[in-house]
């Protein structure tokens, strides 16, 4: 039997959320219309890329990915409530599925994240003692 695929990181940074495409309309013919993703949301995939390394998700099987997202705890938080917070539960924005999606969109696939069958993603505050954010992706072929 073949070894399953699977693939493991930390990156140290926040997960991203994938923004709404932007359209704008175009010069010349008239109702011409262009499509883009906004700049800050490429520098955060490209910057992504950068830090996961050179690598490539095989094609032609199933995948399960795990996220688990550790935001920054706010500098401006006391002491006391930095330790209360630390790898509790997270609420504020963004929403758990846009930061899925950007971590999806920046992974090297070879075909496509359609391939991704089963997702689980968590969004806590960081439970680092200096409170950084970071983010542990898993990539579990099923």
């Amino acid at each position: 039997m073949a070894r399953k695929y699977k693939k493991k990181f930390v990156v140290e940074m926040s997960a991203f959320p994938n923004p709404r495409p932007r359209v704008v309309r175009g010069r010349g013919r008239k109702g011409t219309r262009r499509t883009f993703m906004p700049p800050a949301y490429m520098k955060k995939r490209d910057e992504f890329k950068k830090m996961i390394g050179n690598f490539t998700i095989p094609k032609d099987k199933l995948y399960r990915l795990e996220l688990y997202s550790f935001r920054e705890i706010p500098k401006s938080w006391s002491k006391a409530k930095k330790a209360e917070y630390s790898g509790q539960w997270c609420e504020p924005t963004p929403d758990i599925d846009n930061m899925a999606g950007g971590i999806m969109d920046s992974l090297p696939w070879k075909s496509d994240d359609k391939a991704v069958v089963s997702l689980t993603a968590e969004k806590k505050w960081s439970d680092r003692p200096d409170g950084s954010p970071y983010c542990v992706v898993i990539i579990e072929e099923v």
